[in-house]
């Protein structure tokens, strides 16, 4: 018979929270969420506070997509949220049972406007900058490394990793006609990489409202199609 899952006792009331006996002190939350999470005496951590915002909320989908044991879960019974949460196969960390006919989808291609486009006039710049950015984020918990930058034809490709030596490609070229407009997709290798890869991408954009605008992500599939896509990835 399966055991009962039970929230940590200190977790703020609300649709989020964190499965007692499960966190493994991992810190991740702490990294990508501090205003969200926080330990007790044990070094367990629970959700201390509930997301405010569309953004909040977005964060607190992506922490329970990337932590990895599934500690973080989701009690409530929006269908926004809900749609979400089936659309990236995490079902099992949703209390109630998300639309059966919801398919799980990786967002893997994302389009976006640079507002000053005369500092990236190409594929090559923007490569560096994200590298620049992956160097900024490394810490103790958490180090980036990059290989060198390849330029074939109109695009630029690097490969890059947060743990070991398991690295993950990503491509970076310009949108045909529409000067100031970039585009950066990364491969499906069928690896839980693929969702990381992602994150990293989308945490850099999102953190530069300024710079970045008019984010909008697809998948294989809808940017092959030409289809509108979607303001965030998850």
């Amino acid at each position: 018979m399966t055991e009962p899952i039970r929230p940590h006792p200190k977790n703020v009331d609300g649709p989020f929270y964190v499965e007692y006996g499960c966190c493994t002190a991992c810190d991740v939350p702490m990294q990508e969420a501090p205003n969200h999470f926080a330990y007790d005496a044990d070094n367990h951590c629970y959700v201390c506070r509930q997301p405010q915002t569309a953004a909040e909320t977005t964060d607190m989908i992506g922490m329970a997509w990337i932590t990895e044991f599934q500690c973080i879960r989701y009690r409530g019974n929006d269908p926004n949220v809900l749609r979400r949460f089936a659309e990236l196969d995490l079902r099992d960390i949703c209390d109630v049972e998300p639309p059966r006919h919801i398919a799980p989808i990786i967002r893997n291609h994302v389009k976006f406007t640079i507002a000053n486009p005369p500092t990236v006039a190409t594929p090559q710049q923007l490569a560096d900058e994200f590298i620049k950015h992956l160097n900024s984020q490394s810490n103790e918990w958490r180090q980036f490394k990059t290989t060198p930058i390849h330029t074939p034809a109109d695009s630029a490709s690097l490969e890059f990793s947060w743990y070991d030596d398991h690295f993950h490609p990503i491509v970076f070229d310009a949108v045909p006609g529409a000067p100031g407009v970039w585009h950066i997709y990364y491969p499906l290798t069928n690896d839980l990489g693929d969702h990381g890869v992602g994150n990293v991408i989308s945490f850099w954009l999102s953190r530069n409202p300024g710079r970045f605008t008019e984010i909008r992500w697809y998948s294989d599939t809808d940017w092959q199609g030409a289809k509108i896509g979607q303001s965030t990835r998850i």
